[in-house]
């Protein structure tokens, strides 16, 4: 008996575009040509599906001062990041018309089905690397020197928050075991996470998938938060706003017991404190359409070697400018607005992205990811 399996051609799609945005480490340039190639041949597939997407263009204010913010300052981050920046944006439209229409053909339930599916693949490759690594004594204290699957601490612990997300969202039980299993399973995983980036001295990490496992077991009303657009928008806000008091914060006993007794790092953050005094005039100095993509303005300091603001919102301010910030917000704005449905898992991960947000620049294509899927899921969670 021959039985053909059958691919469906929006599912190959899907994987285009979930690779688009979590690459595999590949030596070179030839990741950003992939990820243009990908991003170009969903936009065309996907195209028909603007008209169809609530307020589209208040949706492509972002991509659109992507591209002026690298027109304007394409002498200065040259061709490369120009045309990464061009890309970037596209995926940001990606994100939107494809999955609307990914929605209308084949439903939400198999969205989320194969998102799952992507993301317990890389989870599974990442983690036996990494233990790999850690068996042969290959693991070094200069994680710069190490070979990660998706390139860096930083994107593994991403990846571990997004794959937690998708698995709580998603996994209902399966021929082994039971759906009542699931608070088991989603315990020992984010236990599991977190030892992940342990060894990888993520301590962001750390922090953000125990945020993250907390808030999805804790009463669901906190996180309907993410659902009322002015409050979502000022939360957003808030998490540029507080680093200018983050050194009152820092004063705090519990604080001050959690960095330095739990997490073992240093009441400066490993030069953040002083980075954030020195970085409301870059702020102000930003101008309409900022530095552009992968200028890394922030490095006009001098300071401690930073590449960036180490705060999202900011990073946003000082690569895109005024102009991109109010295009971002807008953005978050809108996904909230729409949103129809509700997936604790998802609320709680877009939290934490935006509480990493504070000592971190998480906002990039991986958070826009989420607020496409807060926009777009309209079921209400089993």
């Amino acid at each position: 008996m021959n039985s053909k399996i059958k691919i469906n051609k929006y599912d190959i799609q899907l994987f285009l575009l979930w690779f688009a945005l979590f690459p595999i480490e590949i030596p070179g340039k030839i990741v950003y040509f992939i990820q243009a190639i990908f991003a170009a041949i969903i936009f065309i597939n996907a195209f028909s599906e603007i008209r169809k997407v609530p307020m589209f263009p208040l949706i492509c204010l972002f991509p659109l001062a992507i591209i002026i913010s690298c027109v304007t300052n394409r002498n200065t981050i040259l061709l490369t990041q120009t045309l990464r920046g061009f890309i970037y944006a596209l995926l940001i439209i990606d994100l939107y018309i494809f999955i609307h229409k990914y929605i209308c053909v084949r439903g939400e339930k198999e969205l989320l089905h194969n998102l799952y599916a992507f993301s317990k693949v890389y989870f599974i490759l990442s983690s036996a690397w990494i233990l790999v690594l850690c068996i042969t004594m290959r693991m070094t204290e200069n994680l710069d020197d190490v070979y990660l699957v998706l390139g860096g601490k930083f994107n593994t612990a991403y990846l571990m928050l997004i794959f937690l997300i998708l698995f709580y969202s998603s996994w209902n039980g399966n021929k082994i075991l039971s759906r009542k299993w699931k608070s088991i399973i989603f315990f020992i995983l984010t236990l599991f996470s977190i030892i992940i980036c342990q060894i990888l001295h993520v301590s962001t990490g750390i922090v953000a998938i125990s945020v993250f496992y907390i808030l999805v077991v804790m009463p669901k009303g906190f996180l309907k938060s993410i659902n009322k657009p002015i409050l979502f928008v000022a939360i957003i806000f808030s998490s540029m706003v507080i680093v200018f008091f983050i050194s009152f914060i820092l004063k705090q006993p519990f604080i001050q017991n959690l960095i330095v007794n739990i997490l073992h790092e240093d009441l400066g953050l490993t030069g953040r404190i002083e980075l954030y005094k020195l970085l409301s005039p870059l702020l102000l100095k930003s101008g309409a359409w900022g530095g552009g993509f992968g200028s890394y303005v922030a490095t006009q300091l001098g300071y401690h070697g930073w590449y960036n603001a180490q705060n999202g919102l900011a990073e946003v301010v000082l690569t895109y400018g005024y102009c991109g910030a109010i295009g971002f917000l807008l953005l978050c704005y809108v996904s909230s607005l729409k949103s129809k449905g509700y997936y604790k898992a998802l609320n709680a991960g877009v939290f934490t992205f935006i509480l990493i947000a504070i000592v971190e620049v998480p906002f990039d294509g991986r958070f826009i990811f989420m607020l496409a899927l807060l926009m777009m899921l309209e079921k209400k969670e089993a």
